[in-house]
């Protein structure tokens, strides 16, 4: 089977079951178990902290731009994916402002350093243990900055709406939580 059928394939597979989960209410996949969104987020954390070492050690080696770019980029994903998404919903399962826009806001930063990464020039630096600390503090940095400006805002968004008795909004929905739990 040639690369693009194989694409093709796994591309139908992918809308396919899309489609059958958004229409059928009668599938569920496990998307209100607090502790199975706290296990995935934590592997993406972990699968990000790993590529990001392998790709620090790659621009410690070549000293090129690109390679910086991607490496904070994906430390940016991985601290969007446990610091602010895994810890919070695992100390406690109440959504706050901060618990919602702070995951947002670094990965869309962390997004914004991807796109950034694949327009850098294949540059060298002199010295590349001294441009990876700097570009962590920067990261450290936009990582406070965008925490701090998603939890400016004052309440979290409600998925069911500001009524909440939308016909598809059932009350573990609108609590976030099973009831009885």
């Amino acid at each position: 089977m040639r690369p693009l059928h194989r694409t093709a394939l796994a591309a139908g597979i992918g809308i396919t079951l899309t489609v059958t989960v958004a229409i059928l209410p009668a599938v569920d996949v496990a998307y209100r178990r607090p502790l199975l969104h706290i296990l995935l987020e934590a592997t993406c954390a972990l699968i990000a902290l790993l590529a990001s070492y392998l790709l620090a050690g790659r621009f410690l080696h070549s000293g090129r731009i690109d390679d910086l770019a991607l490496t904070i980029a994906l430390l940016a994903f991985a601290c969007a994916s446990l610091v602010f998404d895994a810890l919070p919903f695992a100390l406690t399962a109440e959504r706050t402002a901060f618990s919602t826009w702070a995951p947002l806001m670094t990965g869309g930063l962390g997004a914004l350093l991807l796109a950034s990464a694949a327009f850098a020039p294949p540059l060298r630096v002199r010295r590349p243990a001294r441009a990876l600390a700097i570009a962590r503090v920067g990261l450290a940095t936009g990582l406070l900055v965008a925490s701090t400006a998603g939890s400016a805002t004052r309440s979290a968004p409600s998925r069911c709406g500001p009524a909440a008795e939308a016909p598809n909004c059932r009350p573990r929905e609108r609590d976030g939580v099973e009831p009885g739990r």
